[in-house]
């Protein structure tokens, strides 16, 4: 009689088979888009899977979630966030859901902005981290493959990426949801990490974006509570910009050389050009390249890539003291350090030509003053 770990080698060759014939190519080993909504498996694939399912390195089965999103070849398979769009009625915002609707878990819901026609539109929201209400708008993640952020106006627009790995939200919907129609004011979290293991934080209240009239421009008022410093500084009252739509202060002899955007690789309010540039080359640490990776200059400097990047929004409480309750519910990968044992920082006090900024070299003595400065930017 054929044993039970045979049988269950059998049903998932069936399970790859059925999948790779719904979504057969021409080319079978060099794993071709099979549809315009997905991703299909290769051959090759299939075969690592099951290879993987025989030697027993795969603890569980995999579900069509992890295979559809080609994580089964990786060397850990994700389980997909929670989707909560069937569960919940459409909200204003993460914050309106939170309160209305007692949403307690973070995960995919649906929001309708009232300043804007179209909708709704899937959004994921922190509804755990320092009592939720949280939409995030950025991730960027050690996963394979990689979220192209070198995208171009339209695409930065309306968002792309996958809720699961690395994704932009969409300019539009960060304008419509940082200018309700009640005048709240919102509050951004920026969340890093390298690839040590450390991790920074930095926010700043007064936190909106302009409309597409106003070129998506990034506006808040200082920021409060950090130990990652001040990267945004200059970025503060800046135009967004694509490598085809050039809205920066940067002159050359040509569009490509006058383009932050095509330069430092990403999308972003540019100036001339960046302190930090969240939407760069996903380089893996240390580069030779100057500033064109996931860089944020007050802690890591225009050679180092982050590992991990999230930042996100919600209004802000009038009850803030200089050091919010942090709980544990956060995701480790974006947790950041408590404020008690936060590191001094000095802002920057206006802009960085950055080409004056090339044979700089951080430096990487750390302060031992306990918190962030609150009039340092004032």
């Amino acid at each position: 009689m054929m044993s039970a770990k045979w049988n269950a080698i059998l049903v998932l060759i069936g399970f790859f088979a059925m999948i790779n014939g719904v979504l057969s190519v021409d080319s079978h080993d060099k794993g071709q888009v099979r549809s315009p909504l997905a991703e299909g498996l290769s051959m090759a694939e299939v075969r690592t899977a099951i290879h993987r399912a025989m030697s027993g390195k795969d603890s569980r089965m995999p579900t069509p979630r992890d295979i559809l999103s080609a994580n089964v070849s990786g060397t850990t398979l994700k389980n997909p966030i929670l989707d909560f769009t069937e569960s919940f009625n459409v909200g204003k915002s993460c914050y309106d859901i939170l309160i209305t609707q007692n949403a307690s878990q973070s995960g995919l819901y649906l929001v309708h902005p009232p300043n804007i026609v179209q909708g709704p539109w899937k959004v994921y929201c922190d509804q755990e981290s320092e009592g939720g209400g949280w939409t995030v708008f950025q991730v960027r993640d050690d996963v394979e493959p990689h979220e192209n952020f070198m995208r171009n106006w339209e695409d930065y627009k309306l968002g792309f990426g996958d809720f699961d790995r690395e994704f932009w939200l969409g300019n539009i919907l960060l304008w419509a949801l940082t200018n309700s129609n009640d005048n709240k004011k919102y509050e951004l979290a920026v969340n890093l990490e390298d690839w040590s293991g450390n991790k920074r934080f930095a926010r700043y209240k007064g936190f909106r974006i302009g409309p597409e009239s106003d070129k998506y421009r990034l506006y808040f008022t200082k920021m409060f509570l950090g130990n990652a410093g001040d990267s945004l500084f200059s970025h503060n009252g800046l135009a967004f910009s694509t490598f085809d739509v050039d809205n920066d202060n940067r002159e050359g002899e040509d569009f490509a050389e006058r383009s932050c955007a095509r330069l430092y690789k990403g999308g972003w309010w540019y100036g001339n050009c960046h302190d930090s540039n969240l939407n760069g080359w996903y380089l893996g640490g240390p580069h030779r390249s100057f500033a064109d990776g996931i860089n944020w200059y007050t802690w890591s400097g225009y050679n180092y890539s982050l590992r991990r990047t999230m930042m996100r929004f919600r209004p802000l409480s009038d009850n803030y003291t200089s050091n919010p309750s942090i709980t544990q519910s956060m995701p480790d990968s974006y947790l950041p350090m408590k404020p008690e044992y936060s590191t001094g920082f000095i802002p920057l006090k206006g802009y960085r030509n950055i080409e004056d900024s090339s044979a700089e070299q951080k430096d990487k003595t750390v302060q031992t003053e306990p918190g962030l400065n609150p009039t340092s930017n004032a």
